[in-house]
């Protein structure tokens, strides 16, 4: 192999042969579940071919070898010189692994090629099993298989002018070509066969078209042209052999039966000129890019922080007004920009489910099982770094499933199953976490066995077992060195990787879920962060300090008295709605200076959980959520215990990020205080309670459903709007998206109020509108039980519609209001949010 230093086109050559690799394997997997495929099958060989070229002008010989002789071997299936059998998919199979190994060790810095004389001779045997029985070379595509290719897409009008040809009488088809790779003039050559073509008939189309093809230097030499004629197809067979430079002709019939079927992708078409218009860009430059963003984000904080400062000391001043006009233009242009280049960090997840189809592929060839392997969500999009952090996984528990999830097919057959079994693998986005799911319809996990794995090692004893719930069972198989497998294999069986599997998907601020049910299969279920660069956090004070907490992990924000904490072991807890929980007071743990952290003699606490554990923060304040960018605290700090990252606020002070997992993992309670997945021994609180978010209007207090939430924000900016009703305040711009805004005191016949250091707005989704309330203060968020609910007297109000119920229990009065029928939005023109989209119609 020759030496080759231009590390430029080094990557750009590794990235083409990385999309060519994929689609082979996509590919040969259809060519083995469809049979004989033409398009498939001429796709194939143009990729074999790429891949021929681009090796030699890169210097790797072997692999000039090996894509030229698999070039010759699909030439020949295209030929119909030789069938799609299991044994030549295996061997082309193994030819692309030899190249994905190829590439890993080019990537890996070592660039020697490997023996490929095992390859070769495999694959001229194939060629010399097609000599010994050869098929004539101007066959058309079979009856029954002909079919059109990709790029073959007719408008109505040539689908009528072709009808009419039809119903006249006219033989309609469609002629392939493909004119030889070392033929330099294609395009003269292809313009010669068009006029060869209309001395039998009427060529009414061809794709491509030859006026594009004299521009285009990539031009491969494969065309169709849509010919109508009288004449038989040997005519024009025989006219077309006197033009030199052909390799293959075949053609296929365009009948009223098959007809339709070329005009399918009419949109795929008219978008694919969009496609092209790609370039390659360096990840590094676009990580640099984002650091630039981050820095605009928060510079844009810190100058709503002065402009409102400003605003507030010189109200009537000229300059200040167009301060605020050209602060909110500012935050526009900075919120279409962060999310146009979080767009750029944004991959499909169809980049990592497509390497998923051959390895099952292959895992049920070696466990002699029948498998259905089925993606969903290939659109979903992820943060490219968590794609490349995610794959580990997913392998794992795909091959657990392959192995020892899914029975034999005689097993199958016995059971009343399918004897193919399915395992499917889905992707979708719930709210800002991406969830990712492996469901299979095997045997399901055995409890039994995981308990008498779990005491066999260690882990628990028979006591503390027969206190669990299956659930918990289950949830062990994530110790290391727990396995249901009978036996081990290759594939999977020693108990090494699922704790493995859960540390990474923590590690990736994530959590892993598992249900199974015997002999009914199981699922696994994932949830990571959308994005690691920029995140919605919790702001809280310790002492003199602020610290952000991610919003992801925040359960429930209440307020406690001291009196209610108590010391068990040695260690301090506190219990919450029957459930007894960790409590840590940060102070200690970071080493802040404590402050005053009571208000009325009450803490504040922030319920925090990361994958099943749960644990109380106290802290000093909290201040409210915000969108933070994530800074790294550098090798010269390094890792700091309990400390994500930092950020930089608004002010220009410095926030450190707390990180939760390390500090659930070391204090936290694992399932003595399940939140919202509880089953309490008094009943089933879920159906008998309800949270709610409860607020302060006056003195008086008020709740809304917590389902209806969205967010809670200061006050900001309200720009106040003409003819609006009396309980409108105005529209709020908040991140590039503007809200209306309600004041509900009219509405239930109380006198205005006046904004204060607690005054908050209430970001809630009404009548599938999302709309601003304006509250005094936020009081906390509360599960209340409807055996204290009690429906609003309606002989003694005026609008009692606006009162779902009345809340009393332990000296509280609680107004549970109905804000559909509060606000009437149906009645009400103002809605929103509504996007500042400055483009034109």
């Amino acid at each position: 192999m020759n030496e080759f230093h231009n590390r430029v086109y080094l990557g750009v050559f590794l990235d083409e042969m990385d999309e060519q690799l994929r689609y082979l394997d996509e590919a040969l997997l259809m060519l083995e579940s469809k049979g004989y495929q033409n398009d498939i099958i001429q796709r194939l060989f143009r990729v074999a071919h790429t891949l021929k070229g681009s090796s030699a002008v890169m210097g790797f010989k072997q692999l000039n070898r090996l894509t030229h002789q698999m070039e010759s071997v699909l030439e020949l299936l295209r030929g119909r010189q030789l069938e799609v059998t299991s044994e030549l998919l295996n061997i082309l199979f193994d030819c692309v692994d030899f190249i994905k190994q190829l590439r890993q060790s080019i990537l890996s810095g070592a660039l020697e090629e490997g023996d490929i004389s095992e390859l070769l001779r495999r694959l001229k045997e194939l060629r010399k099993t097609a000599a010994e029985s050869p098929a004539p070379a101007a066959e058309g595509l079979p009856q029954g298989e002909a079919g059109p290719v990709p790029d073959m897409i007719f408008d109505d009008i040539r689908k009528k002018q072709i009808q009419a040809a039809i119903d006249q009488g006219s033989a309609a088809m469609a002629v392939h070509i493909q004119l030889a790779a070392e033929e330099p003039m294609k395009y003269v050559r292809a313009k010669l066969v068009e006029a060869k073509l209309r001395e039998t008939g009427e060529v009414v189309a061809t794709f491509p078209e030859l006026e594009a093809l004299e521009r285009d230097a990539q031009f491969s030499g494969t065309i169709a042209y849509i010919l109508l004629t009288q004449q038989s197809r040997q005519d024009m067979m025989s006219s077309l052999q006197e033009i030199s430079q052909i390799e293959i002709i075949h053609t296929v019939p365009i009948t009223k039966a098959n007809l339709d079927t070329f005009t399918e992708g009419k949109e795929a078409q008219k978008n694919s000129g969009y496609a092209a218009q790609t370039v390659r860009v360096d990840v590094e430059r676009l990580e640099g890019l984002l650091n630039l963003v981050g820095e605009l984000i928060i510079d844009n904080t810190r100058l709503h922080s002065v402009r409102s400062r400003l605003s507030e000391q010189f109200k009537n001043n000229s300059d200040v007004h167009l301060l605020n006009d050209i602060a909110g233009h500012l935050n526009m242009v900075i919120s279409d920009l962060q999310e146009g280049m979080m767009k750029t960090r944004m991959l499909p997840m169809e980049h990592l489910f497509g390497r998923f189809p051959r390895m099952i592929r292959d895992l049920a060839q070696k466990s002699n099982k029948e498998i259905e392997f089925i993606i969903e969500g290939n659109e979903t999009e992820l943060d490219r770094s968590l794609i490349e952090e995610i794959s580990d996984p997913l392998i794992h528990i795909l091959r657990n499933a392959v192995d020892h999830g899914l029975e034999l097919p005689e097993e199958r057959a016995a059971l009343c199953k399918p004897r193919k079994g399915t395992i499917t693998l889905r992707a979708s986005h719930q709210g800002n976490m991406i969830v990712i799911t492996v469901s299979d319809d095997g045997r399901g996990i055995d409890t039994g066995k995981v308990k008498e794995a779990a005491v066999r090692k260690g882990f628990v004893t028979t006591d503390e077992v027969k206190r669990m719930t299956d659930k918990e069972l289950v949830m062990l198989i994530f110790r290391s060195g727990i396995s249901t497998a009978r036996t081990v294999t290759d594939l999977s069986g020693r108990g090494v990787g699922m704790d493995i599997v859960k540390a990474h998907i923590e590690k990736l601020n994530g959590i892993i879920d598992i249900e199974t049910v015997p002999d009914q299969g199981s699922i696994f279920t994932i949830k990571v962060p959308l994005t690691l660069a920029i995140i919605r956090s919790l702001l809280v004070k310790l002492g003199s300090s602020t610290f952000a907490i991610p919003l992801i992990n925040v359960i429930e924000i209440f307020r406690m008295k001291a009196e209610d904490i108590v010391t068990i072991q040695g260690r301090e807890v506190c219990q919450f709605r029957d459930q007894v929980l960790p409590l840590v007071r940060l102070h200690h743990m970071l080493q802040v200076e404590e402050g005053e952290h009571t208000v009325n003699g009450r803490l504040f606490v922030v319920i925090v959980g990361f994958a099943d554990k749960r644990v109380c923060l106290v802290v000093d304040q909290t201040i409210g959520n915000q969108e933070i960018v994530i800074k790294s605290l550098g090798s010269y700090i390094g890792n700091v215990s309990y400390i994500a990252g930092s950020t930089i606020l608004g002010d220009g002070r410095v926030a450190h990020i707390l990180d939760i997992g390390s500090i659930a993992r070391e204090t936290g309670s694992a399932h003595d205080a399940l939140l919202q997945e509880n089953t309490v021994t008094a009943g089933d609180q879920d159906s008998q309670s309800e949270k709610y978010i409860t607020f302060k209007l006056e003195k008086l207090d008020f709740g809304i459903p917590i389902r209806q939430m969205k967010e809670i924000v200061p006050v900001p900016e309200i720009h106040s709007l003409v003819s609006a009703p009396a309980h409108v305040l105005g529209m709020i711009n908040l991140r590039g998206l503007l809200f209306p805004v309600y004041d509900i005191r009219p509405k239930l016949e109380m006198d205005s109020g006046e904004q204060t250091a607690g005054s908050r707005i209430l970001i809630c989704e009404v009548s599938g509108q999302e709309v601003g309330i304006w509250v005094d203060q936020v009081s906390a968020v509360q599960l209340l039980a409807r055996e204290h609910m009690d429906e609003a007297p309606d002989h003694i109000l005026q609008n009692p519609e606006v009162l779902d119920a009345v809340y009393k229990d332990n000296h509280q009065f609680i107004h549970l209001l109905n804000l559909e029928n509060l606000l009437d939005l149906h009645a009400c023109c103002i809605t929103g949010p509504v996007s500042h989209d400055r483009s034109p119609e």
